[in-house]
């Protein structure tokens, strides 16, 4: 028997993403679920870190899920209006203001309840916001 072609393995490990890929997707979308889930569920499943027997060879899957990154990014390039994004752009101001405020007291908290210093500065507070910039 001859040994496989080259490239034959990057072929067959493509195949087998694309093909738990398409699986995962028709089950996600059946259940009513976003499919971005079912493509994770899908890398989970193909990937080396799980105790199915179903992989795929590491580096091309890494290699393959770096390309699926760039054409998700690329894709929503192409979506992306700019319009919408003006038209958005002060309740996301307001949105980030206050979540930035709410998370800076929550650290200030947790930090106080687990009895953390002020980082030598007299007063606690100005200290956890210059810390936290």
């Amino acid at each position: 028997m001859s040994a496989a072609p080259p490239g034959f393995h990057l072929l067959t490990d493509f195949a087998l993403i694309l093909c738990v890929a398409a699986v995962t997707t028709v089950i996600f979308q059946r259940i009513r679920q976003p499919v971005i889930l079912g493509y994770l569920l899908a890398g989970m499943i193909v990937g080396p870190h799980l105790p199915i027997p179903l992989f795929a060879d590491e580096k091309v899957a890494h290699t393959l899920s770096e390309l699926g990154v760039i054409l998700l990014m690329f894709w929503l390039g192409l979506e992306f209006h700019l319009g919408r994004l003006i038209k958005v752009g002060p309740t996301a101001k307001v949105i980030a203001v206050i979540q930035c405020s709410l998370l800076l007291l929550l650290g200030y908290l947790t930090g106080a309840l687990l009895g953390w210093t002020s980082l030598g500065c007299s007063d606690s507070w100005r200290a956890s916001c210059w810390s936290a910039c």
